[in-house]
């Protein structure tokens, strides 16, 4: 007889601490729900946000390929030609001579 209160005993003691922890599970659950409620105009305009860049990128894709597209159809530039080394150097002497000149006078 003295086991089965005792048995009883630590059931009931369960079932008081499951309640309890039912009671303060369910007020973190309350804080939890009015905490999304604030946040619910920040979520919103970040899913806004997410969805103009996407549409910004597809656009940016398409553009991209009508501008690829486009240079593939051009006619190929015939290339540039560079000048000696020699001309390059006279340029940048003759550059700096000029500059010494207007600095003096």
């Amino acid at each position: 007889m003295m086991i089965s209160w005792a048995i009883d005993g630590l059931i009931l003691l369960l079932l008081f601490a499951a309640l309890g922890y039912g009671l303060v599970l369910g007020r973190r659950i309350a804080r939890l729900q009015a905490v999304l409620l604030e946040l619910a105009p920040v979520l919103q305009a970040f899913s806004d946000a997410v969805d103009q860049s996407e549409q910004s990128l597809d656009a940016l894709r398409s553009e991209a390929d009508r501008l690829e597209r486009a240079a593939r159809q051009l006619p190929d530039e015939p290339p540039v030609r560079k000048a000696p080394q020699d001309d390059r150097s006279a340029l940048v002497r003759s550059f700096f001579e000029t500059a010494r000149r207007k600095a003096r006078g």
